[in-house]
């Protein structure tokens, strides 16, 4: 869920998206992002719709395919959501669905596509999109990517309102290829358009999901190109809990 907080004409308009249900005994391939919209402060949502659409469908390959929202500091509505679909492309892709009027219509276009999947069925792998509200043409980007061998955050931007998007900086400093996955990240812009990216690292408990962790955390400040060297926020290892 997400609220405009703009200031705009949308102001307080409330966004949530949701996916397909995994259950079992869903049979409805392909599967769907949807997203319902309250401009009335909660009181009341319409009937919840797709979010993809001809030509940027997620696919029957992908039965949850989660999107992620946000929405930039100028009112507009931003959700990426994941496409493996061949009609469309050989690769998997995230695409990109957007809203200037409320959910009444929207625009797509792909973000980022990928020759593979992430291999780790139990890793948290939900990406995260964040908009800057210093700067209504900024958008970030929070995603795994696993082309050393193990899950590693990635970040990637937008600066022309999610058009064009930047080669993905890997976060996490520890060596890489080193059988070490990370997961579960989570990100903001602050008021200055900074950038704090924290996630559930590993690099000192072991491989494998089920090793002890902590959360460690990179800043990148507005006037950076790059992250800083990565910090421990909590302040020791936790054992797994099934």
């Amino acid at each position: 869920m997400v609220i405009d907080n703009s200031g705009g004409s949308l102001d307080g308009t409330i966004y949530i998206t949701s996916m397909n249900a995994n259950q079992p005994t869903i049979v409805d391939s392909p599967y769907n992002p949807y997203f319902t919209v309250s401009t009335d402060g909660g009181n009341s949502f319409n009937t919840p719709r797709f979010l993809d659409t001809l030509g940027f469908y997620a696919g029957s390959d992908i039965p949850i395919p989660m999107p992620t929202p946000t929405v930039g500091a100028d009112g507009t509505f931003y959700a990426i959501y994941p496409s493996y679909e061949n009609s469309q492309s050989v690769f998997a892709q995230y695409i990109m669905a957007q809203s200037d009027d409320a959910g009444v219509s929207l625009n797509h276009n792909v973000t980022h596509q990928a020759s593979s999947g992430l291999s780790s069925p139990l890793a948290k792998k939900a990406p995260l999109l964040i908009s800057n509200p210093n700067d209504a043409s900024h958008l970030g980007y929070l995603f795994l990517k696993e082309d050393n061998g193990d899950l590693d955050i990635y970040y990637s931007e937008s600066l022309d309102f999610g058009i064009n998007w930047s080669t993905a900086i890997r976060i996490n400093d520890d060596v890489v290829g080193n059988g070490i996955m990370q997961d579960l990240v989570w990100g903001d812009f602050n008021e200055q358009g900074d950038v704090v990216v924290c996630w559930r690292d590993r690099r000192n408990g072991g491989s494998g999901y089920d090793v002890p962790t902590e959360i460690m955390g990179a800043t990148r400040f507005s006037d950076s190109t790059n992250f800083s060297s990565n910090f421990t926020i909590t302040d020791q290892l936790v054992n797994h809990e099934a």
